[in-house]
């Protein structure tokens, strides 16, 4: 019995096409769902000068191996301050804010809603929807198909 297969150039050729087109589209999704984080984020940043909300930033897609992702960082010029503030009220912290704290004063962010781990508390409250709409953002994208 003699068998062959016609076409399987251009159907590996597709196979290459469709890879690109799911790549593509899952980093735009990553970025997009980084960019969420971020203006969240920016919400619950603390800064009296606007320094530090302004230095928030999302980095262009990186895929590694499998993985897609998206860096999102605060800090350039406002990096020491940046720590302080996230990692409140830790070694980071002003000598000035460690002593607030102890004499149990605080620290009085200048807007409501702000303070401490402005970055980290918008990713633990959203961990379940950042799964679900880079999936659907990956399907709209590609019209609930892949291009063959």
């Amino acid at each position: 019995m003699k068998f062959s297969l016609k076409g399987l150039e251009k159907m590996l050729s597709d196979i290459d096409k469709a890879a690109a087109q799911v790549q593509k589209a899952a980093k735009s999704a990553v970025y997009m769902e980084a960019q969420i984080v971020l203006t969240e984020s920016k919400k619950r940043c603390p800064s009296a000068t606007g320094t530090l909300r302004a230095s928030g930033m999302v980095e262009k897609p990186v895929m590694e191996g499998k993985n897609i992702y998206a860096e999102i960082s605060y800090g350039g010029a406002a990096s020491q301050y940046a720590l302080a503030v996230h990692e409140h009220l830790s070694v980071h912290s002003p000598p000035a804010w460690q002593q607030a704290e102890a004499f149990g004063n605080g620290v009085q962010w200048h807007t409501p809603g702000t303070g401490p781990k402005f970055l980290e508390s918008v990713i633990n409250e959203g961990k379940a929807d950042m799964r679900e709409r880079p999936a659907r953002r990956i399907q709209g994208t590609l019209g609930g198909k892949i291009g063959f």
